[in-house]
């Protein structure tokens, strides 16, 4: 892609230019890589025409419209993985890939390019997380219903439970679907005894797609009102009964990870396609195995698979037809992660504005990927005897059209947050004896006014304001990194951003509120108590900061270009780097 995300925390930054994210890890921190680790190749740019800006720096929505690539066909999308995103992640939620009602405008506008089209899910659908806790659930069933819209609008044909979907039990999830009008298609899976449809056969323009659903079931030990059975069997049984309805091509939509998938292929030559429904990489690099392809799509709705389908009389096996230009693509490639490495090395900008070098880079990066991208286009070659396939994982940029009434569910949804947040009655964690716990801003700045004053100055202290300005101060996804002690003893929770404790028999205000000088230096209580040790040194306290204080908040996905050294300048200053050198 062409331009790298800004730093979590620096808003007039992120709001003053237009950022196309290629993100590398997901917000579920605790997430499994899959069991293969075949090294991807990098995603293409998009041959796409430039998105329009707004006058506030930002994407103006709809100046981009989906592009076909090759010749007229039939089109299978799908989406893995959206864990309960209804926008992208992050403090730079406008211009990341993804946003609900951007994927459903995108495929209401992009079934007009073909003569037929069909919309699937792959799972995983409502929730980030396979277990929630008690505080999360009136947010997340209020966010469902935002997703259960989206499907009902896009018309997404079917749906492959995954293990996260059943967060809030199997009558949770069977409402949902019913609500989104989805139908489940499962092989091998049943909820609550209940069995479903093992396959789907769809009729697009002249081809008749032959579509199996079928899950890994170690993904799903142990979830409650949930069975499976092996999946290689349900698989056969399948096959058969798609073969004698005479389908010309076939694709397993496995909610399982890429190295069962291309065992199946390997053990099943009448499948053609294997999506990948748990764990894919970021990549629109299609694996053969077999006598068929792996399709992957990177989750949380950041990209749309889109798979193009030229099938001549029944022929198999499928072939790429993109496999031209390799070499020269391969060299481009090479440069662009040259450059891209270059980018990253460069110093964070101050203010919105970046350095004249940073410019060149980004100019000749964008050089480059127009390159690819032109060569990438004329490299489609269509056999005459055989039949063929494109496939791209499409990312959700900016420039993409919002669905009205889905975008209005979606903010409907982050209004009532804070609505939503009464139903929830919580107490901070207690403070564990003996050990340091939370004292909050103000009481740093008893003795420490200068360092408080310039961090007064930097947009950590104004953290909270940014996502109040969003509709996502009451979050429980977000808040937890934009302020101190989240979930922690002594620390903060859901409405308890500030509240008294006492200290040496005063009753004080705890302010948790922000990214304070506790979230990088530690619980103070200690320190409040004993500053400094018998030879005058400060003790009780992480006087300088490593990288490890930043990495909870500052993951690749919110800040892919997270630097410590030349970060660490931004938050640091006169009054405040003289305290911690």
């Amino acid at each position: 892609m062409s331009l790298l995300p800004t730093p979590k925390f620096t808003h007039n930054a992120c709001t003053a230019l237009l950022t196309i994210a290629l993100l590398s890890a997901g917000c579920d921190r605790n997430k499994v890589a899959p069991e293969d680790t075949t090294t991807a190749t990098p995603l293409e740019q998009p041959s796409v025409l430039p998105a329009k800006k707004s006058l506030h720096g930002g994407v103006v929505p709809g100046s981009l419209s989906p592009q076909d690539l090759g010749p007229e066909a039939p089109a299978l999308y799908f989406v893995t993985g959206l864990k309960g995103y209804t926008e992208p992640c992050g403090c730079t939620a406008d211009i990341l890939l993804g946003g609900i009602d951007r994927v459903t405008q995108y495929v209401i506008d992009a079934k007009a390019l073909h003569p037929g089209a069909l919309m699937i899910d792959t799972g995983d659908m409502l929730f980030e997380h396979a277990k929630l806790d008690a505080h999360l659930e009136p947010q997340e069933r209020a966010k469902a219903d935002v997703l259960t819209a989206a499907h009902r609008a896009m018309g997404t044909a079917f749906t492959v439970p995954g293990e996260r979907d059943f967060a809030l039990g199997t009558a949770f999830y069977l409402e949902k679907m019913a609500q989104a009008t989805l139908p489940i298609v499962a092989a091998n899976l049943t909820i609550e005894g209940q069995g479903f449809e093992a396959t789907h056969v769809a009729k697009l323009g002249e081809l008749k797609l032959g579509l199996i659903g079928a899950v890994d079931p170690m993904h799903f030990e142990g979830i409650e009102g949930v069975a499976t059975t092996p999946h290689a069997p349900a698989i056969e049984r399948a096959l058969a009964t798609l073969k004698a309805a005479g389908v010309g091509a076939t694709v397993l939509v496995f909610h399982g990870e890429l190295g069962p998938a291309k065992a199946l292929l390997e053990q099943f030559p009448a499948l053609d396609f294997v999506i990948v429904g748990h764990g894919p990489r970021e990549t629109d690099q299609v694996d053969q195995a077999g006598q068929g392809f792996t399709l992957e799509a990177y989750d949380q709705g950041r990209y749309m698979g889109v798979l193009k389908l030229y099938a001549k009389d029944g022929k198999r096996p499928f072939v790429n037809a993109r496999a031209g230009g390799k070499t020269e693509l391969e060299t481009i490639d090479r440069q662009i992660a040259h450059v891209q490495e270059s980018i990253a090395r460069l110093p964070a900008a101050e203010g919105g504005s970046e350095s004249p070098l940073a410019a060149r880079l980004r100019e000749r990066l964008g050089e480059l990927e127009a390159r690819k991208s032109a060569i990438d286009g004329a490299a489609i070659e269509l056999p005459e005897e055989a039949s063929a396939f494109l496939y791209r994982p499409v990312p959700m940029e900016p420039g993409y059209g919002l669905e009205p009434q889905v975008k209005a569910a979606r903010e409907q949804f982050n209004r009532s947050l804070q609505e939503l947040s009464t139903q929830i009655e919580r107490d901070p964690l207690p403070i564990i004896e003996g050990q340091p716990f939370f004292v909050g801003t103000q009481q740093c700045q008893m003795c420490h006014s200068a360092a408080h004053d310039f961090w007064q100055t930097t947009h950590h202290s104004k953290a909270v304001a940014t996502l109040e300005a969003r509709d996502k101060a009451f979050d429980q996804n977000c808040i937890g990194c934009h302020v101190v002690g989240w979930e922690q003893p002594g620390g903060s929770v859901l409405n308890k951003l500030e509240y008294n404790f006492e200290i040496n028999g005063t009753t004080v205000v705890k302010d948790l509120k922000n990214v304070g000088c506790e979230s990088c230096h530690g619980p103070g209580s200690e320190h409040r108590m004993a500053p400094i040790n018998a030879q005058g040194t400060p003790q009780h306290i992480v006087r300088k900061p490593g990288v490890e204080q930043c990495t909870s908040c500052h993951v690749p996905e919110h800040s892919p270009t997270f630097d410590f050294d030349s970060y660490v300048k931004r938050i640091t200053g006169d009054g405040h780097r003289l305290r911690v050198d």
